[in-house]
């Protein structure tokens, strides 16, 4: 065999190893998607994800950190060391494990960006088909089971909000990128379709935002023809149709009351209760102002929900995601645009749902930040 012929068999023995991690990386997101055994998820999640850096290390013979990372670990500290005051250590300890899985899934994906950047968007896909497969399966013919850190079973006792409309807005965001820039696109225009249904279906007002976010970035990043420009803009159209008209059927269109109860709970709990602990707030008369007494578990805001749990100390998380904000929206080069445009879609979803408390969808969120950031890197557009 010729030098030539052996670095393409060494080429194809490369490729088919980084499919088969990706196939396994799938079945993992998958059970982050389930809503069961959210504790050994976690758990496997932090292994999984030093795995993963460890085959970095190997593959690439040196680990680097992503932009930002400091002041992320910065938060972790601080989260570790609320943990101390929370009124629920075991369950604020199972969601540090959650944010710590997410911030080695980062330094992973940024460094196996070229690996797994080009298996990440059908991967996605097929996570959307399997999660959708499961919920008219359920929904036609299983039984009623609420399960609200699933990907596709009923989000609370009232069927009103299913997250498969939260994830099937990240898959969209993919099929939308691809619709603009494939030469064959029936399969992206039927899957856009199946992706309406399930919107439609999960009645999730966040789901919308996320697609009109993810479509808008789509929309900021290219210099398209007036027809394609019409196709992103038929997609945010559609995004706003479908919050409106869900907003219809639910009490709290435009504002939730839980943001006011974390703000006045501040007050009362400047260290906050605990991460993964604002029932706690949002239970207390004390935080109930201007009649805004709807209890909830979770605050349906990433940044709020870090304030309620560590109080004062949580504006360390708001500065970290401000910062990744503001660079990746000022990032210009067209590589990698897909992928930070799902990072602003489930940005827009963790800031109005609580989804970043359902493993998969975090740990995509930290997936994407990281192979769009190390993608850039190989542009030679982040220091390293």
């Amino acid at each position: 065999m010729s030098f030539r012929g052996s670095n393409i068999l060494l080429a194809d023995k490369s490729e088919n190893f980084w499919k088969l991690i990706s196939l396994l990386l799938g079945v993992f997101l998958f059970l982050g998607g389930l809503g069961v055994e959210l504790f050994y998820i976690k758990v496997y999640g932090a292994l999984v994800s030093l795995l993963l850096i460890g085959l970095a290390w190997l593959w690439k013979g040196k680990v680097k950190l992503p932009k930002t990372f400091k002041l992320y670990c910065l938060f972790l500290i601080f989260f570790a060391i609320s943990l101390i005051w929370s009124q629920d250590r075991t369950f604020s300890f199972e969601q540090l494990l959650l944010f710590l899985s997410g911030g080695l899934f980062w330094i992973a994906f940024y460094n196996l960006s070229s690996e797994f950047g080009r298996w990440m968007d059908k991967l996605v896909i097929t996570l959307g088909l399997v999660f959708g497969g499961l919920f008219i399966i359920n929904h036609f013919w299983g039984m009623v089971q609420v399960r609200p850190w699933s990907l596709f079973l009923p989000y609370t006792a009232y069927l009103n909000h299913n997250n498969v409309g939260d994830l099937w807005a990240v898959v969209l965001t993919i099929v939308v990128f691809n619709i603009l820039e494939k030469s064959k696109r029936l399969i992206y225009w039927l899957l856009a379709g199946l992706g309406v249904y399930f919107l439609f279906m999960g009645q999730s007002r966040s789901s919308y935002v996320s697609l009109a976010v993810g479509a808008f970035y789509l929309f900021k990043g290219r210099s398209l023809a007036s027809k394609y420009r019409k196709i992103l803009a038929g997609f945010i159209f559609l995004a706003a149709v479908l919050f409106i008209f869900t907003g219809a059927f639910k009490t709290t269109l435009f504002i939730r009351p839980y943001y006011v109860q974390t703000l006045v709970g501040l007050v009362h709990n400047p260290l906050g209760v605990g991460v993964g602990n604002f029932g706690l707030i949002s239970a207390d008369p004390e935080n109930w102002i201007f009649g805004l007494s709807d209890p909830s578990i979770v605050v349906h805001n990433i940044i709020l929900e870090m304030m309620a749990g560590m109080g004062v100390l949580g504006i360390i998380f708001a500065a970290w995601l401000l910062k990744v904000l503001i660079y990746m929206w000022r990032e210009k080069d067209v590589h990698g645009l897909v992928y930070r445009a799902v990072f602003f879609a489930l940005t827009a979803n963790f800031l109005f749902h609580s989804t970043y408390f359902v493993p998969a969808m975090l740990w995509l969120w930290f997936l994407f930040l990281g192979i769009s950031q190390g993608e850039a890197l190989l542009k030679n557009r982040i220091p390293s």
